[in-house]
Order: C-alpha cells, then sequence, then structure tokens
C-alpha cells in the first residue's frame, strides 16, 4: 500500500497556509470566549501581590513572556524572510521555505497570546492581559498570508508571482 501525495500547485498551498491561519485565530478566539463564560464570572480567589510593591512580579513576569514572543516572531521570520529572499530555487520551495518560516511566526505570536489569556484568567485578573491579547491579535491578524506578501517578502520574480497567482506550474 503506497501513500502517494497529489502534487500541489502553489495556489493551493497558499490555501492551506491560509486554513491554518484561520483555524488559529478562531481557536485563540473560542479559548478566550470558552475562559471567559466559564472562569471569568467566577470570584477571584489568589494569592495576591505584596501591597508595598508597586509592580506585580506576576504581571511584570507575563508581560515579559508576550512581548519575548512577540519579539522572538518578528525575529526569527525576519531571518527566515532575508534567507528565503535569497533563494534561488522553484516556487514551490520558496513556498515551502514560507510555509515553514511562517509556521514559526505563528507560533510565537499564538504563543504570547495563550501566554496573555492564561495570565488573566488564572493568574492575575488584570486588564492589561486583556490589552495584551488585543495586541496579540492585531499582529497576528497583520501576518495573514497573502500573494501580496509572499511575493514582497520573497522577491518573487514576475513571473513567480503570475504562478502563484494563477496557481499552475
Amino acid at each position: 500500500m503506497t501513500n502517494k501525495r497529489k502534487a500541489q500547485n502553489p495556489k493551493e498551498i497558499l490555501q492551506q497556509i491560509n486554513i491554518l491561519f484561520f483555524a488559529l485565530i478562531a481557536g485563540q478566539l473560542l479559548i478566550f470566549f470558552a475562559l471567559f463564560f466559564a472562569v471569568g464570572q467566577l470570584e477571584r480567589t489568589s494569592f495576591g501581590p505584596d501591597e508595598s510593591l508597586s509592580v506585580d512580579p506576576l504581571t511584570l513576569i507575563g508581560s515579559i513572556i508576550f512581548f519575548s514572543a512577540l519579539g522572538l516572531s518578528f525575529f526569527l521570520y525576519k531571518k527566515r524572510k532575508e534567507a528565503g529572499a535569497q533563494m534561488s530555487g522553484s516556487l514551490m520551495e520558496k513556498l515551502e521555505h514560507y510555509r515553514k518560516s511562517f509556521i514559526i511566526r505563528v507560533f510565537f505570536l499564538e504563543g504570547g497570546n495563550l501566554v496573555a489569556i492564561l495570565y488573566y484568567f488564572f493568574i492575575s485578573l488584570d486588564i492589561i492581559f486583556v490589552a495584551y491579547f488585543g495586541l496579540g491579535l492585531l499582529f497576528f491578524l497583520m501576518a495573514r498570508p497573502t500573494a501580496d506578501r509572499i511575493s514582497q517578502d520573497y522577491q518573487l520574480s514576475g513571473a513567480e508571482q503570475n504562478e502563484l497567482r494563477i496557481g499552475t506550474i
């Protein structure tokens, strides 16, 4: 029994990446609203910070984790994008490289968003984490994979751009 994969064209790969993108957005929103309705209505019972401190250490740690994840997503994507722009392979090889770069990027963006959600509902109930989640979602939406973004980031030739939009090899 052989497992044959159907050869894909560039447009199908872009569609698959977009499906992944929207599934990840939906998952984040689903987690947020499920926790809001399940946990958000409960009375807060926490250990609370020392009142003499001006900044809650847990809030500081959560903020550092969130912004580190955001920074890593941009830094690693930028490095991979530069490497992808130097590639001399086929469009399919560049798209595979982009797919891997995109997955790394959204891994860190989603990780930061999940940290913000979990910190809000289970650690601090500090509204700043809802703002972080909103900021993270904004950055996530800005990372949406489009043919134009791939063309620009990977410096595709005119023929490759047409191939990507039309979807034929």
